[in-house]
């Protein structure tokens, strides 16, 4: 069967699926529920360096990384609606 190629974000992520499949809605979720499990992650280790009292510099990465995270998840879910509608992305981070 032939494979469609789509790339929602200008070549960043490439999704592949059957021609006539609905299985990238999946697979653009699946990433939505790993991107949040990385922002809950982080957001542990940088409580865990704050009781730590670790250096500020550290601190502040683990931040910039989570809040890129959290705009990733927001951009991701905006598109996921758009195409699927709001249905699928009532969850927030």
């Amino acid at each position: 069967m032939p494979k469609i190629y789509e790339s929602p974000d200008g070549g960043k992520t490439v999704y592949e699926r059957e021609f006539g499949s609905n299985k990238k809605e999946l697979t653009l979720r699946s990433r939505i529920d790993i991107l949040k499990e990385r922002h809950r992650s982080l957001d542990e280790e940088i409580q865990m360096y704050y009781e730590a009292r670790q250096a500020d510099s550290i601190i502040r990465e683990l931040k910039k990384k989570k809040l890129a995270l959290k705009e990733e998840i927001e951009w991701l879910e905006m598109t996921f609606a758009e195409q699927y509608g709001q249905d699928y992305c009532q969850q927030t981070v």
